[in-house]
């Protein structure tokens, strides 16, 4: 019993290793031939509808393109002929309407601007030549007055100032001079 279960495992192992091994070995080939297959098919139908694609695109496109164009063109000219003779006539109305309203109105406007300005120039002319007068002859004296006593005030500030500083470095003066000569004395001596 135990030999012929060892034979049996034994070769029950042996078998169930070399289907293992065949079946993996058939499955990776047949994997790999409808991989490649399904790849290249799909690569060719991808080009194919590409290309048919753009170039119905492209045909569309152009139609629409040249359709749109014309009927826009059509359109734009006609829109156009009819804004400017409308421009024009509406131009012309209302130009000459303003013209002849402005020229009216200039005429009016200029000859009562003119009367008051006479009138307003001579009342101010009359008032600013005397409060001119009146001005400068308060600011005249007033200025006179305080140019006085400025220049007095510092005069008199400028003198006492000038009298300090002489005073002050002619004491200095002196008494540098002194200590230099009893200095160079004392060291010429010795």
């Amino acid at each position: 019993y135990d030999s012929f279960s060892n034979y049996t495992r034994a070769l029950n192992r042996r078998t169930y290793d070399s289907f293992s091994n065949y079946t993996r070995a058939l499955n990776r080939r047949t994997y790999d031939s409808l991989s490649n297959y399904t790849s290249a098919l799909n690569r060719r139908t991808y080009d194919s509808f590409s290309n048919y694609t753009r170039a119905h695109n492209r045909k569309t496109y152009d139609s629409f393109s040249n359709h749109t164009r014309a009927h826009n063109r059509r359109t734009y000219d006609s829109f156009s002929n009819y804004i400017r003779a409308l421009n024009r006539r509406t131009y012309d109305s209302f130009s000459n309407h303003t013209r002849a309203h402005n020229r009216r109105t200039y005429d009016s406007f200029s000859n009562y601007i003119r009367a008051l300005n006479r009138r307003t120039y001579d009342s101010f002319s009359n008032h600013t030549r005397a409060h001119n007068r009146r001005t400068y002859d308060s600011f005249s004296n007033y200025t006179r007055a305080l140019n006085r006593r400025t220049y007095d005030s510092f005069s008199n500030y400028t003198r006492a100032l000038n009298r300090r500083t002489y005073d002050s470095f002619s004491n200095y003066t002196r008494a540098f001079n002194r200590r230099t000569y009893d200095s160079f004395s004392n060291y010429t001596r010795a």
